[in-house]
């Protein structure tokens, strides 16, 4: 089997060669009349034939056509946008038809043919087919459309026959609506020019609808002072009120019971489920999501987080996205080294968390300060050794509540490195050893002590059981002496 066509190709035309065999290739479907019907008005009738005909095989003066008791003046075929042609032809007479019953009978024309398909083959002259005049009826709105989904913003109104765009009034007062909400339309502009018809009209809500429920239409006598016109000039008639529904929005609006509180890490969040809602999608803004109708959430950290909740059921969705503030557990914490020396800025870490909105550092020598983290703060020299004790703490005014934190930092009188000239090793906690003193900014300390001659006695090696011989102990950037 061989299926060529060109129906669509650009330019029209293929050519084709075939050698050896005996088959044979060809359209088998024999041209014939299919229907022929007359327009409203009596003065065209529509011919269709059972296939496409080639356009250029019609006689412009219809002498293709013959209808008794008639005369034809002109002939137009349909579409002939493809290279096959059209299976339509317009025919123009002289007058009108009365009612009553006509047969259309094919010609040959005065071009010398009758119609022809692509392969040259005509419709049999003396063909013919049997058509009605009737008195024109009026024709009744047929349909309407409603597109899917929440909140329609237009409707579609079909039509069985043309209806005349001259007739349709442009702020839609041709339309009148019933239902739980107030509907004001106006009509699509582009559909159809003032000259033309039209089997479909959109119409625009002025707002889209958004109250469910059931809904009516009715045609009246619009704003030009008519109803619609069909393609007869007769009015267009609704027998009964067009019914249709539709279905109330989603909304997709949450609450949560993000109650203030100084100990809060976790909240509630609630849907109501309105409306058949379906499918929940939460977004925390964090990495984290959930598809529950009330999830609860525990947040890491405090602050204003965004939240998105998208919500759907078998017809439509809706988005609502809000801030939720979280207050955090209040706890007041910080950092700071066990020893520094005096003069020198104390570099201070702070480790709070909540929903704090004051600070309050007592450091210890009858400074008090209410920033987030001191800078540049310093104990000055005293000429000894001082132990201070740094105090935070940390409110929430509105929520009234606070925590508080100390820690003791030991500000040495200096930090210059000196050893002791000597240290008595009695086990009595006093000058028990012998290491350098103050060396706490040291970053790297190395100390020997050696003998009248030069030699070094310590560090000493350990001894040739593996034991540990007079010697050292390092710590903390230390050197003891023991055994000496």
């Amino acid at each position: 089997m061989l299926m060529v066509s060109n129906e669509n190709a650009s330019p029209a035309g293929y050519n084709i060669t075939f050698t050896g065999g005996n088959a044979g290739i060809t359209d088998p479907v024999e041209p014939h009349v299919f229907s022929a019907w007359a327009s409203c008005t009596g003065n065209q009738v529509f011919f269709r034939s059972n296939k496409k005909m080639v356009c250029t095989s019609v006689a412009a003066n219809g002498s293709d056509f013959q209808i008794s008791s008639a005369t034809i003046v002109g002939a137009v075929p349909g579409d002939c946008s493809s290279p096959l042609g059209s299976d339509s032809v317009i025919i123009t007479l002289s007058q009108p038809l009365p009612v009553g019953n006509y047969s259309l009978i094919i010609n040959t024309g005065s071009d010398g043919n009758t119609l022809l398909d692509i392969c040259n083959r005509e419709i049999p002259s003396g063909e013919n087919v049997s058509f009605t005049v009737t008195q024109p009826q009026p024709i009744a709105l047929d349909s309407i459309y409603v597109p899917p989904g929440c909140s329609p913003a237009f409707v579609d109104l079909a039509f069985k026959k043309g209806i005349k765009c001259s007739s349709v009034a442009a702020n839609g007062s041709d339309f009148q609506f019933t239902g739980p909400q107030a509907v004001s339309v106006s009509v699509a502009p582009g559909a159809c020019s003032s000259s033309s018809l039209t089997t479909r009209i959109r119409l625009l809500f002025t707002t889209p609808l958004v109250t469910g429920g059931n809904y009516q239409l009715i045609l009246t006598t619009g704003s030009d002072g008519n109803t619609l016109l069909d393609e007869c000039g007769l009015p267009v008639t609704v027998t009964s009120p067009l019914r249709f529904d539709v279905v109330s929005p989603l909304s997709a609006a949450f609450t949560t019971n993000n109650s203030a509180s100084c100990r809060q890490d976790s909240v509630r969040f609630f849907h109501n489920g309105n409306n058949n809602t379906s499918s929940w999608m939460w977004n925390f803004g964090n990495g984290l999501t959930s598809t529950v109708q009330n999830p609860v959430l525990f947040f890491n950290t405090p602050g204003t987080k965004s939240v998105t909740l998208i919500v759907a059921n078998s017809i439509c969705a809706d988005t609502s996205t809000q801030t939720v503030d979280v207050n955090g557990n209040l706890k007041a914490g910080f950092k700071i080294p066990p020893v520094i020396c005096a003069g020198d800025t104390i570099p201070i870490t702070n480790t709070s968390t909540g929903s704090i909105s004051n600070w309050e550092w007592q450091m210890g020598d009858g400074n008090i300060l209410n920033s987030h983290t001191p800078q540049g703060f310093r104990y000055q020299p005293i000429g000894y050794d001082m132990y201070y004790t740094i105090k935070l703490i940390t409110a929430n005014t509105v929520l009234s509540c606070s925590d508080t934190i100390k820690k003791v930092i030991q500000v040495l009188n200096n930090c210059l490195i000196k050893v002791p000239t000597a240290f008595t090793h009695n086990g009595d906690g006093k000058n028990d050893f012998l290491f350098p003193l103050n060396a706490v900014k040291a970053l790297q300390l190395e100390f020997k002590v050696f003998n009248r001659v030069g030699q070094v006695v310590f560090p000493l090696k350990t001894g040739p059981a593996g034991g540990m011989e007079p010697g050292m102990v390092l710590h903390n950037h230390r050197v003891y002496m023991y055994g000496c």
